[in-house]
């Protein structure tokens, strides 16, 4: 079965977005970037943004591949959506 291509970019975009606003969060100076809970706060939720944009394809692209795997596992980025909000509360 063929991946869908529109899907993959979209999830691309989303990591790169991201990644590039990371960047620019790493451009600041250590001093500046730990004493703001603001930036740090940013960074988390763009590499958070970044992992779950690559489990998101590779979800895919594994479930274009192996028969019965969405049946059988849940997604990847749910989890991970599911384990971050009980480690908040």
């Amino acid at each position: 079965m063929e991946y869908d291509n529109e899907k993959v970019t979209r999830f691309m975009v989303k990591a790169m977005n991201a990644l590039n606003a990371f960047y620019e969060l790493a451009k600041l100076p250590r001093g500046e970037f730990l004493g703001n809970g603001h930036y740090v706060s940013s960074a988390k939720h763009d590499l958070l943004v970044i992992i779950d944009a690559y489990i998101d394809i590779a979800y895919h692209l594994i479930s274009k591949t192996v028969r019965g795997f969405q049946r059988v596992m849940p997604t990847l980025s749910e989890f991970l959506r599911r384990t971050e909000s009980s480690t908040r509360g």
